[in-house]
């Protein structure tokens, strides 16, 4: 089953008042944004004091070697995969 769309009336004198009362309200809205865009560029971050008391500091040297463990954990688990299967299944063709 297709997608329902509302298909607005087409502008004929008979519906020409709601027409025009629609399109001020547009206006009425593009306004009140224009007006208000200041405050649209204006970005806040708001931080709960009690939100980060359980997170641990990350210390710049603890960051590098979480990374190289990380990585070499990364790497090794495959690799030993495919030793395995390399040693159980033999030589791939």
């Amino acid at each position: 089953m297709g997608r329902m769309e509302k298909i607005p009336p087409p502008v004929l004198k008979e519906n020409e008042d709601e027409y025009l009362e629609e399109l001020t309200k547009i206006s009425e809205v593009e306004k009140h944004f224009a007006r208000n865009k200041s405050n649209q560029d204006e970005i806040r971050i708001i931080r709960d004091e009690n939100s980060g008391a359980d997170l641990p500091e990350i210390k710049p040297d603890s960051y590098w070697d979480k990374f190289f463990i990380s990585s070499v954990t990364g790497f090794a688990i495959p690799f030993f995969i495919w030793i395995s299967l390399y040693l159980s299944l033999g030589e791939p063709c």
